[in-house]
């Protein structure tokens, strides 16, 4: 979100150019997110009329609404070009579909570290219905080593992340009377 707000900054005068570019990054994560999940649904279902509403409700969350002036809360647009991709790449397993997996993960990474972990328990639960599905598809030989290339490369993004989660001197102590407000069960993260 910074680099698409930092050009914004440079060209026009303070406040000017950080107000125009965060309206703007603002605009594109709807875009993103309408387009992203207009794709996502379009590879599902086939149909235009089904993946513009997708598309459009998906981009009007009220989650989205609520927190309309918290960027790295609407930087939901890289969650369905992640799940298309990583579907294509169960599905086809070809070198272009495992690198927009991972594109689509640093993407959602570097704007939202909440959504890339989600994307990580997204990632083995959709493994496991593909083999429910087909067994054959995704034990394939080409299948196997596409989502190993994709869980490494993903891994590769996320290592300097973790380096510095390790390396700091963070305090992962919570007070026990705001334990349930941070808090969220089992079923929210599958849903």
């Amino acid at each position: 979100n910074g680099i698409l707000i930092a050009p914004f900054q440079f060209m026009l005068d303070k406040p000017h150019g950080l107000i125009l570019g965060y309206n703007l990054a603002i605009i594109f994560s709807f875009l993103v997110s309408a387009l992203g999940m207009y794709a996502l649904a379009f590879d599902i279902s086939g149909s235009r009329p089904a993946s513009f509403i997708a598309g459009i409700g998906f981009a009007l969350l009220p989650l989205r609404a609520m927190n309309v002036t918290t960027l790295n809360v609407l930087s939901t647009g890289w969650i369905p070009l992640y799940a298309l991709f990583f579907s294509r790449t169960i599905r086809s397993p070809q070198t272009r579909n495992v690198l927009w997996t991972v594109v689509f993960f640093a993407f959602t990474l570097h704007t939202s570290n909440v959504y890339a972990f989600f994307l990580v328990l997204f990632s083995p639960v959709f493994i496991l219905a593909s083999l429910v599905a087909d067994r054959k598809m995704v034990l394939n030989k080409k299948t196997v080593i596409g989502l190993t290339s994709v869980a490494v490369l993903c891994f590769l993004i996320i290592l300097p992340n973790l380096i510095m989660i390790f390396i700091t001197d963070i305090s992962w102590k919570q007070p026990i009377d705001q334990a349930d407000f941070f808090s969220a069960n089992l079923v929210g993260y599958f849903f």
